[in-house]
């Protein structure tokens, strides 16, 4: 050992340095790196998925068949709905019956949650919007009415508070088809909300085919409610909104326009006195 020691001086070989005279290397200040975040590791994130991707990791099964599925119950409920408002008779009730039984069955099946749908009180407080705005505008169409001679009463024998009770049930169950059905649903297929508001609006308005009337006035307010909803997901205050409106429409819009607000078949059939 001293011999291979004296060796390597004679050689101009450094001697080894012993282990307690060695000093550690510091790091520099770009290797440097807090002890508490050493341990840490980057959290990965996960890439956004549409629902229907969501119901197919769930229920095993194909997103092909969730957006077929889809398509398949608004293509049967809207045409159900097509076909109660183009027959008379046995034929309407039971289209129209079986138009309802779709739409609930297609609501359960999906299992969307009430949150969802615009049926708890989430949303409510801002949602009120509506109704102040709609009932601006309903008092201006009156009063334009008023002007024009063309006020009247709402059609039929019942006392106008429960007329205007079963409409205001009729609104919500709209609101509901229009907002908690088509809109959802397209808003899931297209997984775009601007889009799915231009369809749900379309589909509403062609709904009220042939009445010229409520075609404009479906179009621009079925383009509010369903910005309203789509932003606060609650179809209750937009429901009184679309009862002051129609009610408006209903006392001043002549028969000869409105045919007492029929579409469909019933809008040809409708006698104007």
């Amino acid at each position: 050992m001293r011999r291979s020691f004296c060796k390597n001086l004679r050689g101009g070989i450094a001697p080894p340095t012993p282990f307690f005279l060695t000093v550690a290397r510091q790091p520099s200040a770009s290797e440097y790196q807090h002890p508490l975040a050493r341990n840490r590791q980057p959290k990965s994130v996960s890439p956004p998925v549409s629902r229907a991707q969501y119901l197919g990791a769930v229920n095993l099964i194909p997103t092909s068949m969730n957006r077929v599925w889809g398509w398949t119950q608004l293509a049967v409920g809207y045409g159900l709905l097509e076909v109660s408002l183009w027959t008379a008779g046995q034929t309407q009730r039971a289209s129209a019956l079986a138009a309802a039984l779709w739409i609930a069955l297609a609501t359960l099946v999906n299992r969307r949650s009430p949150r969802a749908l615009g049926l708890t009180a989430a949303g409510f407080f801002g949602s009120l919007i509506a109704i102040p705005v709609a009932a601006a505008v309903a008092a201006a169409i009156v009063l334009i009415g008023w002007e024009a001679g063309t006020l009247r009463g709402l059609f039929g024998a019942r006392p106008p508070l429960w007329h205007s009770a079963e409409y205001a049930i009729w609104a919500l169950l709209q609101q509901f088809i229009l907002n908690s059905f088509f809109f959802v649903d397209l808003e899931d297929l297209l997984d775009d909300g601007k889009r799915a508001l231009g369809g749900a609006v379309a589909l509403f308005c062609l709904a009220h085919i042939p009445n010229p009337v409520l075609m404009a006035g479906t179009l621009l307010t079925a383009i509010f409610f369903v910005s309203l909803f789509r932003r606060y997901r609650n179809i209750y205050p937009l429901a009184i909104a679309h009862a002051l409106l129609g009610l408006a429409l209903a006392v001043t819009v002549p028969d000869a326009w409105i045919r007492h607000m029929r579409v469909g078949i019933a809008y040809w059939h409708f006698l104007v006195r």
